[in-house]
């Protein structure tokens, strides 16, 4: 005790340092589950001798990565499609505003994955869902795919809901890496959609994830009694669209990217933003109400990419040889 009063602050860093540590080994536990080794990872801590937290956060982060490759399916040479469509239109269960919208950006990227190819049975559409539901398919996702398939997850709800109710950063990030392909795509169209794509952005194994608006923006769903052109997403409508829109190939191989897809959808979603919603005054006061003036931002919404893939991801089937 005595070097502890002598040196203080060294009795804090061991502290520190075992709550990281502790951290730390959650966090491999939850995400390798019936995979973690104790030992293993105790050799991990131990056998790179001392070294800042971060960069220790960083090795484990790599072990972690290194084991769920080793577990994963090795691919079968073929490209199949798998995907889970979840959307959520009424909140009475939660006291939030419902989006009456009859799940119409399930109905649109569904008819995408059909003219792709997709095979209807591994298809799931959850039209209301909840953390159980979601987990449930992502588990669906995880035992029938390997590293060669397609993995699409499409999220449509409010922001609140995804934060405060399902608690995503609580779960997402662990099933997302569980999922063995090589070819995961991300879509989420909520208020902050960058905060819960976000949460994979530490996954070291290839993915594509695309939030319809960055972290600090508030996302538009078209109602029907809004009486505009768009009901339901903005950003799902110009996304689902554009894989059957011949100007969204940018490279002008027949076939249109998600990467491309996206592209295209960012300033049609932007340009719908500031040529229709913004010409009404009741919707542009909305924002102002919320502490926000996106009117006066000509670069809003900013759909955000995060790309670890490093080549086109494909929806449709036959793009692949």
């Amino acid at each position: 005790m005595a070097r502890y009063i002598t040196w203080p602050g060294q009795s804090t860093a061991y502290k520190i340092g075992m709550l990281k540590i502790l951290e730390l080994r959650q966090r491999a536990m939850d995400r390798l589950g019936d995979q973690f080794d104790l030992k293993e990872f105790h050799n991990v801590i131990l056998g790179n001798g001392s070294m800042p937290l971060d960069i220790l956060e960083q090795v484990v982060q790599e072990y972690i990565g290194a084991r769920l490759a080793q577990a994963a399916p090795a691919g079968d040479g073929v490209a199949q499609g798998w995907a889970v469509l979840a959307e959520k239109d009424d909140y009475s269960d939660v006291d939030m505003t419902d989006l009456p919208v009859d799940h119409i950006d399930i109905v649109q990227l569904r008819q995408t994955l059909d003219d792709s190819g997709w095979d209807p049975e591994h298809i799931h559409e959850l039209r209301e869902f909840d953390r159980e539901t979601l987990q449930d398919d992502l588990d669906w996702l995880e035992e029938n795919t390997d590293e060669d398939d397609i993995v699409f997850l499409y999220v449509a709800a409010h922001g609140s809901y995804l934060r405060d109710v399902l608690l995503w950063d609580d779960f997402f990030a662990a099933e997302w890496e569980q999922i063995p392909s090589h070819r995961r795509l991300l879509v989420i169209d909520s208020c902050q959609a960058a905060d819960y794509t976000g949460a994979v952005a530490g996954d070291p194994a290839p993915h594509l994830s695309i939030a319809a608006v960055a972290g600090d923006e508030y996302g538009w769903a078209g109602l029907e009694e809004e009486e505009l052109p768009i009901i339901g997403g903005v950003f799902t409508h110009y996304f689902a669209a554009a894989f059957d829109d011949p100007a969204a190939d940018a490279d002008s191989n027949g076939f249109v990217s998600a990467q491309e897809a996206a592209s295209l959808a960012e300033g049609q979603q932007r340009a719908y933003m500031h040529d229709v919603v913004f010409a009404v005054p009741e919707f542009v006061e909305m924002y102002h109400d919320a502490g926000v003036y996106p009117d006066q931002d000509s670069a809003f919404p900013h759909v955000v990419v995060d790309d670890t893939i490093g080549e086109p991801l494909y929806l449709a089937l036959d793009a692949y040889p």
